[in-house]
C-alpha cells in the first residue's frame, strides 16, 4: 500500500448554496486534509473535475452525507478509485462498471484525463455536465468499492437532488451503453484491460499481506 499522510491529500467540495453546509464541512475539516478547495453556488457535476489541486491525490464527496473518512482512507492504494458505499447501493451497483463517489471517494488526480477524452469526442453535453461521476468512474473501472454504513442529512431526500430523480436510474444503463459502445471497443479497451489486469494483482498481494 502506498505510503501517504492525509495532509497530502487535497478535499474538494462542491455545493449549489451559497454556503457550504457547516455540519459537513466540519466533519471534512476534522481529518486534517493538506488543502480543503470549496465550489460555492455550483450547478453541474462536472465541477468538481476542474480544480487546480495542490497534491497529486484527492477527495471528494457530495454536501448532504456523513460518510466515513478515515475507513475509506486506511483502504486507498494511491493508484485505484477507492470509494465508500452502502452494503445496499455496493450490490445495486454491482454488475455496473459505475461506482459512487459522492459518499466518499480518494482517488489520484491524474486519472480525471478520462473526462477530458469524453469531452473531445462528445463536447459538454447534458451527461457531461450532470452525470460526470458516472463518465469518470466508469472509464476508471475497477475500483476500490468499500462497503460502509452511512449518515445522510435531512437534504439528501430533497426532491431536487440529483438521486431523487425520476430519471436518474434510468439515465445509469444508457450512459453505460454509450461508453461501452463509443470507448471500449475504441479509445479506453486497452486501459480498462490493464485496470483490471492491476487490480487483480492488487487484491492478490493485499490477501498475502493478510494470509502472513
Amino acid at each position: 500500500m502506498k505510503s501517504l499522510s492525509i495532509n497530502q491529500v487535497s478535499a474538494i467540495l462542491i455545493t449549489k448554496e451559497k454556503e457550504y453546509p457547516k455540519q459537513v464541512l466540519k466533519h471534512v475539516e476534522s481529518f486534517g486534509f493538506g488543502e480543503i478547495l470549496i465550489q460555492k453556488e455550483s450547478h453541474g457535476i462536472y465541477r468538481r473535475y476542474i480544480e487546480s489541486p495542490k497534491f497529486k491525490d484527492v477527495y471528494v464527496q457530495d454536501d448532504d452525507c456523513i460518510p466515513r473518512i478515515d475507513q475509506i482512507f486506511s483502504q486507498y492504494d494511491g493508484e485505484f478509485i477507492t470509494c465508500g458505499m452502502t452494503n445496499h447501493h455496493i450490490e445495486a451497483y454491482r454488475n455496473s462498471k459505475i461506482c459512487l463517489v459522492g459518499h466518499g471517494a480518494f482517488f489520484p488526480w491524474k486519472r480525471i484525463d478520462v473526462i477530458e477524452k469524453y469531452k473531445n469526442n462528445f463536447g459538454m453535453d447534458n451527461d457531461y455536465l450532470i452525470e460526470t461521476d458516472r463518465i469518470f468512474t466508469f472509464l476508471n473501472f475497477p475500483q476500490n468499492r468499500i462497503g460502509l454504513p452511512l449518515i445522510q442529512l435531512v437534504s439528501s431526500f430533497s426532491c431536487d437532488r440529483l438521486s431523487m430523480r425520476k430519471e436518474h436510474y434510468k439515465n445509469l444503463w444508457e450512459i453505460e451503453k454509450k461508453l461501452n459502445k463509443f470507448f471500449y471497443f475504441s479509445i479506453s479497451r486497452r486501459p480498462i484491460f490493464f485496470n483490471v489486469l492491476r487490480y487483480g494483482l492488487f487484491i492478490f498481494s493485499r490477501s498475502l499481506k493478510n494470509t502472513f
